[in-house]
Order: C-alpha cells, then sequence, then structure tokens
C-alpha cells in the first residue's frame, strides 16, 4: 500500500504598518529580549521609541529579527 505525506504550513502575514513592542516580537521570533536589543545596536532592526521600554517595531522587523536572529544567537554562545 502506498503511503502518503501531508504537510500542514501554518503562517501569519504581517503587514508593514503593524506595530509590535519588543515583548511582542520577541514572542514572535521565539527569542529572548537581550537578542532582539543586540540586533537593535548593530542596526539589523530599527524601532521607534526612546528605550526598550518604549521601542515599537514595524512589522517589518518580524523578518528581519528572524533572520538575522538564529545568525547571532550562534556567535553568542
Amino acid at each position: 500500500m502506498k503511503q502518503s505525506s501531508l504537510t500542514f504550513l501554518q503562517c501569519q502575514v504581517v503587514e508593514e504598518d503593524v506595530q509590535m513592542t519588543l515583548a511582542e516580537l520577541c514572542r514572535a521570533c521565539g527569542t529572548e529580549c537581550e537578542l532582539v536589543v543586540q540586533l537593535v545596536e548593530h542596526g539589523v532592526v530599527e524601532p521607534q521609541g526612546a528605550g526598550p521600554q518604549a521601542w515599537v517595531f514595524a512589522g517589518t522587523s518580524l523578518q528581519r529579527a528572524r533572520d538575522h536572529g538564529s545568525g547571532l544567537r550562534v556567535r553568542l554562545r
């Protein structure tokens, strides 16, 4: 009997005008706040706001943080 494989993908479309706090961005990326702070320090993502407690990230920051965060996490350990 032939076995078939079924794969489900789950995704969320994030528009550029969506805004996220630091905590929301970390949750969406599945990463620690310290890592996102380092991405900000390296200019990978650019939040609006005076400091981490007030930062607001555009929707485009989500993909950038995911793309670059894993590489930075490896170098930090």
